[in-house]
Order: structure tokens, then C-alpha cells, then sequence
């Protein structure tokens, strides 16, 4: 489901009005859903959406087909247009007005922010109050095609700012490879593979993994064996009936349950960390 889908709308309205918080859907390639010249990847414009050409969009704003030899950069593509999003959420000031002036406010700075993005983030290590954003409070949802992209995202993330706190990916393995119009180009399945578990060691924030028991499109063995690469200290796979993403509503709303817990938390565990370095490794069927 892309970033406008009525599932990723559901959850983010609820999000907003029941837990406080803000959120941010993505989508995950640069011609992605409502990035589309349609504007759409469901329904009646999907099948006309199939024959826009997946492109990689270079820095320099320059279009090349998409081949095998284009996908590296286009992981690389991803991690960064996420972490851009982020930047400027967290830049972000909590706007001052309320309702109607509340949405116009909040809009015209986040397109300040991304418009000045290389001159005014960059020099912003630390976001303190008064910002939209609590920065010590940042979860993320990824659901199959997007738990790819958000698994690509941590890795690099946590190398570099390590600024996400705890993360929820469902339907994820390192054979699931999300191609075709909206997805990556073909890549090697064992080199993608490889990409996987090099970036699982480097993911270190609490984890909820969830799996189903008839996925075909990530069998479970292969999901065990790349949730067993993942260097996180606090980790839960959840293995569910069902096929791809079979998710009913009590389970993603416990997701979110979930979620809400760890980051609510994280000065507990952090403090709990230094004192030991236990584990706590564990798998729910």
C-alpha cells in the first residue's frame, strides 16, 4: 500500500488522534504510489501505472533506465530520502496555532525545511524543545515492501546518527525481493541476500519482527535465519498463520501497542543496558 492507501490512512489518522503523536508515511521508491505520474499504484490506475518505466533518480536529477546494475544505488536512494525525512521532522518547530492556522503553519515550515534542508540541518546535531518532534521518540512501521526499506534504513541509521528507537517489519526476509513496477530493479538474489544480513548486524534498536507460517514470498526459515543475523540486543520474532502480511486488525494495532511501550521506555532499558549486557532474545508463535 502506498503513502495515500486508505490501510496506511487508517492507521495514521488513528495514530494522530488517539496516541498524540506525528507521523510520517513514506513512499519507499522515488515513483512509488502518489510519487507516480498518476498519482496512484491501486486499483483502475494500477494497470496504467505498470507501464511508467521504473527509473532510478540520480542526485543530479538525471533519469536512467532501470537495469540489475541499478539497484545498489537505489537502496542507497532509499535510506537517504527516508533520513531526509526525518531530518526535517525533527528540525521541525511545534507550530504555535490551532486547527485550520495549525495545518498551515505546519505545512509551510516542513516545505521551508525541505526546500533549505543542506544548509539549514546540516548544522543541527541536537534538536531540543520546543520542536515538533521529540527526538528521543522516534519508532518506525514497515510492512512488506516498505519493512524492506525500513530494514535498509536502520542499518545505515544506526551506523551513522542513530536517531530510531525501536522498529516493527512484517513480511521481510532476505528473499524477498520487492521488484517490479514500484519496487527495485532486479537485483542478484544472493548479492541482495548478503545486503540484508550485512545491514542486520548493524540494527540495534528494540525490534518486533513478525512473520507468517505459509509466506511464500519470505518462507519462514529464511526469516529466522536473517531475525538471528540481527545485532539488537532486545528482539521478538512473531510467527502468525496466514500468508504475506496476513494481518488482522487486533495484530497491527498491537504493533502499535508495542511500539508505544518500547519508546516510552527507552530511558528504563538505556539505564538497565549499562548495567549488564544481557539479552533478551526471544520468539512468539
Amino acid at each position: 500500500h502506498h503513502a495515500r492507501g486508505p490501510l496506511v490512512l487508517w492507521q495514521a489518522y488513528r495514530l494522530v488522534l488517539e496516541r498524540r503523536c506525528v507521523v510520517c508515511a513514506i513512499d519507499y521508491l522515488p515513483h512509488h504510489g502518489v510519487r507516480t505520474p498518476l498519482g496512484s499504484g491501486q486499483g483502475a490506475q494500477g494497470a496504467r501505472h505498470a507501464k511508467w518505466p521504473a527509473r532510478h533518480l540520480a542526485d543530479d536529477g538525471d533519469a536512467a533506465p532501470w537495469a540489475e546494475e541499478n539497484w545498489r544505488p537505489t537502496v542507497a536512494r532509499i535510506a537517504t530520502e527516508w533520513r531526509t525525512a526525518l531530518d526535517v521532522l525533527l528540525a521541525a518547530p511545534a507550530p504555535s496555532g490551532t486547527g485550520h492556522a495549525f495545518d498551515g503553519e505546519m505545512e509551510a515550515s516542513l516545505r521551508r525545511l525541505a526546500t533549505e534542508r543542506r544548509s539549514v540541518l546540516g548544522s543541527m546535531e541536537g534538536y531540543g524543545s520546543g520542536r515538533l518532534v521529540a527526538a528521543d521518540k522516534v519508532g518506525i512501521l514497515g510492512y512488506s515492501s516498505g519493512a524492506v526499506a525500513a530494514f535498509l534504513t536502520l542499518g545505515i541509521e544506526q551506523r551513522t546518527k542513530g536517531r530510531i528507537s525501536a522498529a516493527v517489519l512484517a513480511g521481510v526476509s532476505d528473499v524477498f525481493l520487492p521488484i517490479g513496477p514500484g519496487s527495485l530493479p532486479t537485483p542478484n538474489p544472493a548479492e541482495f541476500a548478503a545486503r540484508l544480513r550485512q545491514e542486520a548486524e548493524r540494527v540495534r534498536v528494540s525490534l518486533l519482527w513478525v512473520a507468517n507460517e505459509e509466506d511464500a514470498k519470505s518462507p519462514i526459515g529464511r526469516v529466522r535465519e536473517l531475525f538471528e543475523a540481527v545485532g539488537s540486543k532486545r528482539k521478538t520474532l512473531r510467527v502468525l498463520p496466514g500468508g504475506h502480511c496476513d494481518l488482522s486488525v487486533g495484530e497491527i494495532l498491537s504493533h502499535e501497542e508495542w511500539m508505544f511501550d518500547q519508546l516510552l521506555n527507552k530511558k528504563v532499558e538505556a539505564e538497565a543496558d549499562e548495567l549488564g549486557d544481557s539479552q533478551d532474545v526471544h520468539e512468539i508463535d
